[in-house]
């Protein structure tokens, strides 16, 4: 899979991510298959930035009903990518 387990691990994914358009698809496929290694990959607060991003209303909600809605959005994949693009 696709773990990482360090903050500047991680850093280095999302940055590899983010300008990487080959490393992004294969990466959107496994999270697609395996949505909880996505759902662990980002922190509540990358969540809700994104959910910003995409223009969802996060008041009052929980990190698991944020994640729900930004899921639930064609775009998502993208806006997490967009986080940390150059």
């Amino acid at each position: 899979m696709l773990k990482t387990n360090s903050a500047p691990a991680r850093q280095i994914f999302r940055e590899i991510r983010a300008n990487d358009s080959v490393a992004h698809d294969y990466i959107s496929f496994i999270h697609r298959n395996f949505p909880d290694e996505e759902k662990n990959q980002y922190l509540g607060a990358e969540w809700k930035q994104a959910a910003q991003l995409i223009g969802i209303n996060i008041a009052g909600l929980s990190v698991s009903e944020v994640i729900e809605r930004v899921r639930a959005t064609a775009q998502y994949q993208n806006a997490l990518r967009n986080l940390y693009q150059r």
